[in-house]
């Protein structure tokens, strides 16, 4: 049996902009509210709320897990804060000094 590998990143023109968007910082207002989270993307009339199940802080930084994915799939960031995950989304934030 051979291993084949394909380069899409390299052939495709969509994966091309996708990776490119992924590089890009998405503007965004987040609001943190009382057990909740809203995101109000730049350019965008809707709102994407979500609640929040907890939240893990260190001295640096700061986790807070939602009930849901908020962010695309190609956003590492939504305003201030990173975000990450798959199945729902985690928005880290750096504490201030």
């Amino acid at each position: 049996m051979t291993d084949i590998t394909v380069d899409f990143l390299a052939t495709s023109p969509a994966s091309k902009e996708r990776l490119a968007m992924a590089t890009t910082i998405n503007e965004a207002d987040v609001t943190l509210g009382d057990g909740m989270v809203t995101v109000r993307r730049k350019g965008s009339s809707s709102l994407v709320i979500a609640n929040v199940l907890g939240t893990v802080a260190t001295e640096a930084s700061e986790a807070i897990y939602l009930d849901r994915l908020v962010h695309k799939p190609f956003e590492q960031s939504l305003g201030n804060f990173a975000v990450t995950g798959a199945i729902s989304s985690v928005l880290h934030h750096s504490k201030a000094k």
